[in-house]
Order: structure tokens, then C-alpha cells, then sequence
């Protein structure tokens, strides 16, 4: 791994740019970002211009800036070689897009560090639309449970159906059997009893 670290800096209410976000926060990419604060910072405050890159060597590494005038933040990373021709661009691109979306992809600048150079935007919307397959999933599992607990719902009732029809017969049956062999006595039937009354 070349970076040693990423961070972006935003401007504080004492007119101060200070780190808002970094990949992993040892006290080892600490190190690297004051020096970066240090050495390669002031300068850079001097001439800022938005989507211009910034390049400053400090001992044995690399600092690495961009100015993004629209958010007013600083994208910066610091690496042990010298990146040649697109890298830089290329890595604060990403580094611009974790810090504008990293709510939304689900991703960290931790992700950069760890694989800079196969690391873009489609990871990142792919991320995203992971994240989305991810909550739809849920969705649906818990779609699927609800309607296998109604099925298990609605064969309970099916059972109690049916055994409420068993019982209705039985008591049809024993209402006849009790209403036909009264003793040989004529028990009126309910015809017959709101006949009379009419």
C-alpha cells in the first residue's frame, strides 16, 4: 500500500482548515497529515483554484491536494512515490466523491487506502445499488414471512371451519333424532309454531 493517508479538510469558524474526515485515525496517519499541514498546506492556502491539483514533496513523501470550490473542502493524500500522470487525479476523484457520498454508498475513505487504484466512481454506485438490493432484500424477506404467517393463519381458521361445520351437523342430527322420537309426542316444529301466530 503507497498511501499513508487520506483526508479531506474543511475551513472551521476560526478560518482554519482542519481535517473533517481521514481514513483510519491512528496516531501513525496523523503523523502524516501534520506534516502535510505543515509543510504543503500554508502553500497551498496561498493559490487556491478549484479543480487545480497541488503536488509538494516533504522528505520522503508525496502531498497530493485538490479544492473542491463548491463544497470549500481540500482532498488530500499523502503517499510514500511520487504518482505519475492521471493517479493523483484519479485518486482524488475518489476521495471527492466518498466525501460527497459516503452516506449514500455506504463506503469509507478507509476503502481508497486499502485498494487505491481499483477503487472509482462504478464502485461506488455499484456499493450503492448493493446497499439498495441489501434493503430491498429485507423488504422482501419480511413480505414473505407476513404471508406465510397469514397461510399459517388462514389454515388454523380452515381447521376451526371445519370442525365448526362437524359440530353444526352433529347438532342438526341430535336436534332432528330429539325432535322426530320426543316419546311418540308431536313437538311443533318453529313453521309450524309462527304459523299460528300470524
Amino acid at each position: 500500500m503507497f498511501l499513508r493517508a487520506v483526508a479531506v479538510y474543511e475551513k472551521n469558524k476560526d478560518d482554519q482548515y482542519m481535517p473533517v474526515k481521514s481514513a483510519s485515525d491512528s496516531i501513525y496517519k496523523k503523523s502524516y497529515l501534520r506534516t502535510f499541514e505543515q509543510d504543503s498546506l500554508p502553500a497551498i492556502l496561498d493559490q487556491l483554484a478549484s479543480n487545480q491539483l497541488y503536488a509538494n514533496q516533504s522528505g520522503r513523501y508525496f502531498h497530493y491536494a485538490k479544492y473542491n470550490a463548491d463544497t470549500g473542502h481540500i482532498c488530500v493524500l499523502v503517499s510514500e512515490r511520487e504518482l505519475h500522470d492521471v493517479e493523483p487525479h484519479y485518486l482524488l476523484i475518489n476521495v471527492n466523491h466518498v466525501d460527497q457520498r459516503s452516506r449514500v454508498v455506504n463506503t469509507s475513505l478507509d476503502d481508497i487506502v486499502k485498494n487505491p487504484l481499483n477503487y472509482t466512481g462504478k464502485d461506488i454506485q455499484l456499493g450503492g445499488v448493493k446497499e439498495q438490493v441489501a434493503a430491498t432484500k429485507v423488504v422482501l424477506l419480511k413480505t414473505v414471512e407476513g404471508v406465510l404467517e397469514r397461510g399459517e393463519r388462514l389454515e388454523i381458521l380452515e381447521e376451526h371451519t371445519v370442525r365448526l361445520v362437524a359440530s353444526s351437523e352433529e347438532f342438526r342430527k341430535s336436534a332432528t333424532a330429539l325432535n322426530s322420537g320426543c316419546c311418540g309426542q308431536y313437538v311443533p316444529s318453529v313453521s309450524s309454531i309462527t304459523n299460528k301466530f300470524k
